[in-house]
């Protein structure tokens, strides 16, 4: 049952992370809708934790989830600083835009190793370094204007 918990969150979480990345930054609605993201990524990635990987052990995505996790808590934890200067609230902004990153990277690595699976680790490495590339490239272009709204 994890990996239904887990794609389920996974997809719920891509839906309301799309949301929170467009809404108007600093409003009791960002704050809860947010509030309501990091805990379906909480889902998500302790679901994944809890999917075995045949006999084998721990995987990649594993691994990638911790990795996960720790970026929500990066993205989490500047938020309970006072004060919240500019840049803690940068910090969290671009943090949190790389976690959303990561779950559309997740979730694309995931087709891809499923269309390839006999080139699966090459086809995450390349689907996750391409969609991180690009991400990249709208979260330093596109949070520092939402900052300035």
């Amino acid at each position: 049952m994890p990996a239904g918990i887990h794609v389920g969150a996974a997809v719920a979480g891509l839906v309301l992370g799309a949301l929170v990345i467009a809404m108007r930054k600093g409003t009791t609605r960002h704050r809860v809708a947010g509030g309501c993201y990091a805990v379906l990524l909480l889902v998500v990635n302790v679901a994944a934790l809890a999917i075995p990987r045949s006999v084998s052990g721990m995987g990649a995505f594993h691994v990638l989830a911790v990795f996960s996790l720790a970026t929500l808590v990066a993205g989490l934890v500047p938020m309970w600083v006072r004060p919240r200067t500019e840049g803690i609230v940068a910090v969290h902004g671009i943090t949190m835009c790389f976690s959303y990153a990561g779950l559309v990277a997740a979730g694309l690595s995931q087709a891809a190793a499923e269309r390839f699976p006999e080139q699966a680790a090459v086809a995450v490495m390349i689907t996750s370094a391409v969609t991180f590339a690009v991400a990249s490239v709208a979260i330093y272009t596109r949070v520092p204007r939402a900052l300035a709204r």
